[in-house]
């Protein structure tokens, strides 16, 4: 996949080298790979920093209490895009079963 440049940073860019591989990149919320000779003077050629990003549509906030496999009931939640729960999965993995039927659920309802 080949990115459009510049790329639209939403933390000011750095330019890293890997210890690994020896290639240089561009950093700033995403990598991208930078010929050897860019400087910080040149780098807005690959990535450039923009402290007001276009809002993505995010959906609505939305609070579920949904029925878990053993009979416990938990809160699932969308909040400005970013979802949870009140299972003791989603607390130790970022992600569980009752978070992802949810998120399931929404997208066939969207049509998605």
């Amino acid at each position: 996949m080949t990115k459009k440049l510049p790329v639209i940073s939403t933390h000011p860019p750095s330019i890293f080298r890997s210890v690994v591989t020896g290639k240089r990149y561009a950093v700033g919320g995403e990598w991208v790979e930078i010929p050897e000779d860019v400087t910080r003077g040149t780098l807005d050629q690959w990535m450039v920093w923009s402290a007001t990003l276009p809002k993505k549509n995010v959906p609505n906030d939305k609070v579920w209490e949904v029925k878990g496999s053993k009979g416990s009931t938990y809160t699932v939640s969308r909040k400005s895009g970013a979802w949870s729960c009140t299972c003791a999965g989603f607390k130790w993995r970022r992600d569980c079963k009752h978070m992802e039927a949810k998120k399931q659920e929404c997208q066939n309802e969207d049509g998605k």
